[in-house]
């Protein structure tokens, strides 16, 4: 129906009638609606829309797209578990709303919801590449905001989360060496180069250890537990203001209950499941 009275307005302004001329609210609540139903085919609807939206605005420039006309198809496309090109119809989105900007229409520029949301969408996915495009986007951020002087890229600890989720839910192998790395840079970002923005939380420590767990290496369970030491180090330090909580010391435990490795190491991964539950049990 909105749609269908969206075109209308369309047909009258292009015969002559001004007072009949859609603004951008009007395309937006339209392609919001389109990304918000339950139509199988909500997301080609709503791309459908936003190209008759770009075509309208040559023709009438005082009407324009703006960001949120991108990003609720990048939005859409993030919540669709079951959609298999989710993640990429969710990049594409973003890579249209980045041409765009980049060659030369400044009122779309981008912002960190549009990047983050297409790093969700691979996550959910569990995509295998999920943690590497999720490090290419932050990147691209970084290029952007320092090439245009972007306020709206600001990368902080939830970027930075948001990267180490990605990887978590990847599943590759060498996951946890790139989520260090991760943490290694935001460590000295924020404690050597006075980016305070990405200072880790307790998330970061949480997803680290995670990510650990979920490898198929035989000392996951001792890297997960030197995690968690490094963690209540820097609350020691004053730069954490989250303690370790139990879904730290449950991280490690289930660690140490999934580790297959040679007898010695087996035996040292027992003694990392007593202290755990110990530290639990004494609260």
């Amino acid at each position: 129906k909105a749609e269908q009275l969206l075109y209308h307005m369309l047909a009258l302004a292009r015969d002559g009638d001004r007072d009949a001329l859609p603004d951008s609210f009007s395309f937006n609540c339209v392609i919001s609606g389109f990304t918000r139903s339950r139509m199988r085919d909500a997301g080609l609807r709503a791309e459908s829309l936003l190209d008759r939206f770009l075509e309208f605005s040559e023709e009438f420039p005082s009407v324009k797209p703006d960001t949120r006309s991108f990003t609720h198809i990048v939005a859409h496309y993030a919540r669709q578990e079951k959609m298999l090109d989710a993640p990429y119809r969710a990049e594409y989105a973003l890579n249209r709303l980045l041409s765009l900007f980049q060659s030369g229409h400044d009122y779309l520029a981008p912002n960190v919801f549009a990047f983050t949301t297409v790093m969700d969408a691979y996550a959910l996915h569990k995509h295998k590449d999920a943690g590497e495009k999720a490090e290419q986007l932050v990147r691209t951020m970084r290029k952007l905001k320092r090439q245009y002087n972007l306020d709206e890229l600001e990368i902080n600890t939830g970027v930075m989360n948001n990267v180490l989720n990605a990887w978590s839910c990847s599943g590759h192998e060498n996951a946890g060496y790139r989520a260090d790395a991760i943490l290694d840079d935001m460590e000295t970002r924020a404690d050597l180069e006075g980016e305070t923005d990405v200072l880790p939380n307790a998330r970061t420590y949480s997803l680290l250890m995670t990510i650990w767990s979920k490898m198929k290496v035989g000392h996951k369970a001792e890297r997960a537990l030197e995690i968690l030491n490094r963690m209540n180090e820097r609350k020691e330090q004053g730069k954490l203001n989250f303690p370790a909580n139990d879904l730290s010391h449950s991280i490690i435990m289930n660690a140490c209950a999934h580790t297959k490795a040679d007898a010695e190491t087996e035996e040292r991964v027992f003694q990392i499941a007593v202290k755990m539950m110990t530290e639990l049990l004494r609260g």
